[in-house]
Formats: structure tokens, sequence, C-alpha cells
């Protein structure tokens, strides 16, 4: 299961930190200067019928671009990003469970902080896509994460929908 994780501390103070996956290489698995942690270490499933870099090799999270899949998937409207042309995609462990994390850059946090992203799911065939999100105030180990989105995990819609979650505690 995908954890999308917030790391702070005081390296990087600002009102707003955005992760503009734009900004990335198509397909890259890299997010710099977020971290992408692929504890599971299992191969992934792909897309049946396409092609892309990287598909079904071990991975945490891949910056995905439907328009340069092959052949492109820019029409299939159940994949495209919220915005832009590319989006951060966690592509199930083949055999499934995933232990995957998206971790922020170090940060430190403002009074009444908070923090939001976009998620869905491309399809619900194989059951529902559950998430977790987590904080550290540590460093970036999956091992010093408290989970914050609750006991049960959280399961994507197949449409858009923004998560917000207060971090004054």
């Amino acid at each position: 299961m995908p954890g999308i994780s917030l790391y702070s501390g005081n390296t990087h103070v600002a009102d707003t930190l955005t992760q503009d996956f734009d900004s990335i290489a198509d397909f890259s698995l890299d997010f710099q200067p977020w971290i992408t942690i692929d504890v599971d270490q299992k191969s992934t499933y792909g897309i049946q019928n396409h092609s892309f870099p990287h598909m079904e090799d071990p991975m945490a999270f891949i910056c995905f671009n439907p328009a340069e899949v092959i052949p492109s998937m820019s029409s299939d409207p159940a994949i495209q990003p919220h915005s832009g042309s590319k989006f951060a995609a966690c592509f199930s462990s083949n055999p499934p469970s995933n232990d995957d994390w998206l971790i922020s850059p170090r940060i430190q946090l403002e009074m009444n902080g908070e923090f939001s992203f976009w998620v869905k799911a491309y399809t619900d065939q194989y059951g529902p896509e559950l998430f977790r999100v987590a904080v550290s105030v540590s460093d970036s180990a999956p091992a010093s994460f408290t989970v914050i989105s609750g006991i049960q995990p959280l399961q994507a819609s197949l449409n858009w929908a923004k998560k917000i979650f207060n971090l004054s505690a």
C-alpha cells in the first residue's frame, strides 16, 4: 500500500511546498527533492497492451505521462493527471501487497500547517486502492513515521479527490 508522507524538521521553511510532476522526466523513479522508498522490492504490474520505461520493474512511484505510453493513453480519461501532463503513479506489487513510500523533503512547519494532495485510482477491477498518510519528526526511515490518516487505510476513488490533513499537532 502506498504511503504519502511528510517529513518535518528544520531544513525548508516556506508557506507552501509543492511537488510539480511536470518538472520531472517522463517515467523517472527519482522525485528529488522528494524521496521514494520501495520497501517491498517486488516487481510491479504493468498496463495490458501498453508499454513504458520501468514497466513491471520494482519501484515505489513513477512519474507517469499517459501521452508517452506506447500506444498513447492520452485519450483514456481514467488515467489523466489532475493537472499538467504527469503524475506520481504507484503500481501494485506482483504479488500484492505494496510497501511503497513518497516522502516530502524535510520542512519546518508553521502554525496550523496542513498537508494536501490529490489522489485517485485508475481502476477498481482488482479491489480498492488503499493508502495511508504518515509524518516523522526525526528522519525519513519508514519506521520513524506515525500514521495520521486513521487506523484503517484510506481508499482512493475513481475520481480525483483532494485530501487535506491538519498538521497542527
